[in-house]
């Protein structure tokens, strides 16, 4: 099959080659977003096992936080298969305490998915923002799907199809 170097860079652009790229997500039910959060970017909206995901957020605070952590729960489901807490102000790179009512942000968590984690599932993540009382001041829902591994196994195949084709090649 041959691709000219137009299709390469349209496939390219599509998939953002590793970018920050917008994700959808909503307030959770029966909270008030006092963060503000106006957008959330992940690195890679289909991350794999062994894989480092980076989620970015941003927004301008309604309110003053002295400190505070996020709570993250996954679920797929409606299951819990993990948690995570992360401390606001040492946890999320770029963001300095005190954050200030009205002052926009923009942090970064770095998270590194168990190589265990399964392809192809679809998950709902939900961070918990508390602030340094415990108070929830934000609460985020966002649906992921995870991706392929890019382990390379036998003959070098890196899926089962590539696998069986080595097979053949190699006999």
């Amino acid at each position: 099959m041959k691709f000219d170097i137009a299709t390469v860079l349209a496939v390219s652009t599509l998939m953002g080659m590793g970018a920050a790229r917008a994700h959808e997500f909503t307030i959770c039910a029966g909270i008030t977003d006092q963060l503000g959060v106006t957008e959330i970017n992940l690195n890679n909206d289909t991350p794999a096992g062994g894989e480092q995901l980076q989620v970015t957020i941003g927004g301008t605070a309604g309110v003053t936080l002295q400190g505070g952590e996020i709570d993250l729960k996954v679920k797929v489901l409606g299951l819990s298969v993990g948690s995570a807490t992360f401390n606001l102000c040492s946890d999320v790179s770029g963001v300095s305490c005190p954050i200030n009512a009205n002052e926009k942000y923009e942090g970064v968590i770095t998270y590194t998915l168990p190589s265990a984690t399964p392809s192809s599932i679809k998950a709902s993540v939900e961070a918990n923002i508390k602030d340094e009382q415990g108070k929830t001041v934000s609460c985020i829902d966002m649906k992921v799907t995870t991706g392929s591994k890019k382990s390379t196994g036998v003959f070098g195949a890196t899926d089962e199809v590539s696998f069986r084709a080595s097979i053949i090649r190699n006999i």
